[in-house]
């Protein structure tokens, strides 16, 4: 056997082989445990798992892990164990560079910046929470001073406008409180800005204000999450949460937060680091709170209507028994051939059945094994409909958060702030 690179082990090692029987899923799994990246064909995955095996035994046999390349027989464990020695290795890497944020996060194995988006630094937080938090080793301290490592990290690199005011209002502490100034009206410059390409969640059709007959500062709007808008394809109502959005410099998408607006990121894709702005089309602070407060008003009549149909829907279930009421109509609707599959094992209704063949099957149909594959499937499908679903609620609590209070925000200082008396 030849080695395929310098430094790297054979493949055909005791090591090597046991990597090759893993599944890429169980390959990345094991990388990120280990705290490397799992970015990569499958060749450079196993690879880089069988040089970190390979380091961790160092040709003998170690508990919890795997054998190293021509060391003994006999195995060790698949993969890396997520309460040894490399969660270890983790918590002191992230205690020993404290303060160095993007570094820290670095360390779930997705690349991040300062500039990253906030969606990005918010995979690499769950990522390493899942490893350190207390609760997965033992309440330690090590565990806890890690875990808060991370969470700073996080959110020093998502929220940093918090922390600069935070320490300005250290900084004037020796003011009175009752001289202090009032929350000003920031607009601020538009250099390395775009306005970039959205397109509607269903259709994919481009959303563009102009071809909407919409104001330019309603990108403004949606960008920040205050207001949806309807596609002018498919006239679906959605949000900046629930658009699919697209960077300016590589073309691809890119997950997007509001909390992004009045920042430069990068979108996080491979080969593309060029940081980029969202515009910001210039707008009245009277035109700002009419919107707020019509979205205000829009909400609160949307939440109250959802209200009452989850207390009816909750009165017809408790009359009708364990069934829910979807269950008994679906079971009406095939019964009366207005359904073609049944709704308890999916069986197809074949042309020509009449209504009492329907019921027939309905009252036979006890085939529990085809009963539990068939709800199984349904279920997938509701799950895909629920996180539409909870998308588009997400989208609403955000507005719901944005049109609280009329004020303007003060916006993130891109070099050009200037003040609006």
């Amino acid at each position: 056997c030849k080695m395929p690179w310098a430094n790297v082990p054979c493949l055909n090692t005791t090591t090597g082989l046991k990597v090759k029987e893993m599944k890429p899923a169980e390959v990345r799994k094991a990388l990120c445990d280990a705290g490397l990246s799992p970015v990569g064909d499958r060749a450079e995955l196993q690879k880089r798992l069988a040089v970190h095996f390979t380091s961790l035994s160092g040709g003998k046999e170690e508990k919890g892990g795997v054998s190293g390349g021509g060391g003994g027989e006999g195995g060790g464990g698949e993969g890396v164990d997520n309460s040894g020695s490399s969660v270890v290795d983790l918590m002191e890497a992230i205690n020993a560079n404290e303060g160095d944020f993007a570094f820290i996060l670095s360390l779930s194995g997705k690349i991040v910046k300062a500039t990253s988006s906030k969606a990005e630094l918010r995979k690499a937080y769950f990522i390493l929470s899942s490893k350190v938090h207390p609760d997965k080793n033992a309440n330690s301290a090590v565990s806890k001073k890690s875990f808060q490592a991370v969470l700073e990290s996080f959110e020093r690199l998502a929220n940093p406008e918090k922390f600069e005011e935070t320490e300005q209002e250290e900084e004037d502490d020796g003011k009175p409180a009752k001289k202090r100034k009032k929350t000003e009206r920031f607009t601020r410059g538009n250099g390395g800005c775009y306005p970039t390409r959205i397109r509607c969640p269903r259709c994919k059709d481009n959303w563009n204000t102009k071809n909407l007959g919409l104001e330019d500062a309603a990108y403004n709007f949606l960008m920040q999450g205050v207001k949806q808008y309807l596609c002018g394809g498919c006239f679906l109502r959605f949000g900046c949460m629930t658009a699919t959005h697209f960077c300016p410099h590589c073309k691809k998408t890119f997950e997007y937060d509001p909390e992004d607006y009045h920042r430069k990121i990068t979108c996080g894709n491979n080969k593309c680091d060029k940081t980029f702005g969202f515009w910001m089309f210039k707008v009245s602070e009277m035109r700002e709170k009419e919107i707020r407060i019509e979205v205000k008003k829009e909400n609160e009549a949307l939440a109250k209507t959802r209200a009452q149909q989850r207390r009816r829907g909750a009165r017809a279930d408790k009359r009708v028994g364990t069934q829910t009421n979807e269950e008994r109509v679906q079971e009406q609707l095939f019964t009366l051939r207005l359904l073609d599959n049944c709704p308890r094992c999916g069986w197809l209704l074949e042309r020509g059945m009449q209504k009492d063949d329907a019921r027939n099957i309905l009252k036979n149909c006890n085939d529990q094994k085809q009963i539990k594959a068939y709800q199984q499937d349904l279920a997938k499908i509701k799950s895909k409909q629920n996180s539409k679903k909870k998308g588009q609620e997400s989208q609403e609590e955000m507005q719901a958060f944005k049109t609280c209070s009329t004020t303007a925000i003060k916006s993130v200082n891109y070099g050009c702030l200037v003040k609006i008396s």
